[in-house]
C-alpha cells in the first residue's frame, strides 16, 4: 500500500498528485455491487470506464492509504472487482437499492473508519450507446488477429462490443496503432 502519507514515497512530487489527494471509496453496479476507490478527479470516469450503470459515494478519505484501508476492510464482505462477462450482456439487477446497501456497509466498518463515511447520498446514473447486448461474449486480440472486421453495436465501459457478442477491451490496446475504415 502507498505510504506517501508518512513521507515515504520514490516519487514525492507524483505521490502528491494521486495519492496525498482526497479519494472516494464507493460502491457501483457493474452489475452486481462492488466496492472500490477512486481520486477525487476521478469521479466520474472511474465508474464509466467500469461500465457501473449507478454509484454512490461511500466515504471521503483525505489520501490513497486510508481509501485502501476502508476498501480491504470492506472486501472482507463484497467484491471489489468488476465481472465484466457480466457487464457486457447488460445484466442488472434493479432490487438493489444504493441507500440501503451503503447504510448497510457503513455498519461494517470498524469504528475508527466511521468518520470517513460520506454524506453525500447522491446515486450517479450511467447509460452506455449500445444498441444490443449480446447473450454471450467473446474477446478481440490484436497480438493474434491483425485484421478485424464488424459492426460496432455499442461502447460500454472501456469495451468496443461489435456484432456476435465479440469485445474488444481498448483499454488493452494503448499504444497500438489502428486504421479504422468505415
Amino acid at each position: 500500500m502507498c505510504k506517501a502519507h508518512l513521507g515515504i514515497s520514490r516519487d514525492m512530487e507524483w505521490s502528491e498528485k494521486n495519492c496525498l489527494q482526497d479519494h472516494f471509496v464507493y460502491l457501483a453496479l457493474t452489475p452486481g455491487i462492488k466496492v472500490g476507490v477512486t481520486r477525487k478527479s476521478q469521479v466520474p470516469v472511474r465508474w464509466i470506464d467500469q461500465g457501473a450503470w449507478e454509484a454512490i459515494k461511500l466515504a471521503v478519505t483525505p489520501n490513497r492509504y486510508i481509501a485502501g484501508t476502508i476498501e480491504v476492510e470492506l472486501k472482507k464482505h463484497l467484491p471489489d472487482k468488476t465481472n465484466w462477462r457480466n457487464m457486457l450482456t447488460g445484466l442488472k439487477y434493479p432490487d438493489i437499492d444504493l441507500h440501503h446497501e451503503k447504510e448497510k456497509v457503513l455498519e461494517l466498518l470498524p469504528q475508527e473508519m466511521q468518520q470517513y463515511a460520506s454524506r453525500d447520498d447522491r446515486i450517479y446514473s450511467f447509460a452506455y450507446p449500445v444498441n444490443e447486448y449480446p447473450a454471450k461474449v467473446s474477446t478481440l486480440n490484436f497480438d493474434k488477429d491483425k485484421t478485424v472486421e464488424g459492426i460496432l453495436c455499442g461502447i460500454k465501459g472501456q469495451y468496443l462490443i461489435f456484432e456476435g457478442g465479440i469485445v474488444l477491451n481498448i483499454r488493452k490496446y494503448g499504444g497500438y496503432l489502428v486504421d479504422l475504415y468505415y
